[in-house]
């Protein structure tokens, strides 16, 4: 479904698509895989992933925390424009 709508945006012409995974408490290889596969589609600045501290944390040991562009946190746990 992710890759669908993905595709729909694209072939639309959204200039900014965002991903949120608010709701997501688990995470799998092939989820990491989609998240992996639209970044390297979108132009720069286009997707914006909005993560939470669950999947954050799986981010990071795979070592993808810093290789997707993650909507940031303010210390209220506020998600604010990745820029």
């Amino acid at each position: 479904m992710l890759e669908e709508a993905f595709d729909g945006a694209l072939e639309a012409g959204a200039t900014r698509i965002v991903v949120d995974l608010g709701a997501i408490s688990f995470i799998d290889s092939t989820g990491l895989r989609m998240l992996i596969r639209i970044s390297e589609r979108s132009a720069d600045g286009q997707l914006e992933i909005r993560s939470t501290p669950i999947v954050d944390r799986l981010l990071q040991v795979t070592g993808l925390l810093d290789q997707l562009p993650l909507a940031r946190r303010d210390d209220d746990g506020a998600v604010a424009p990745s820029s």
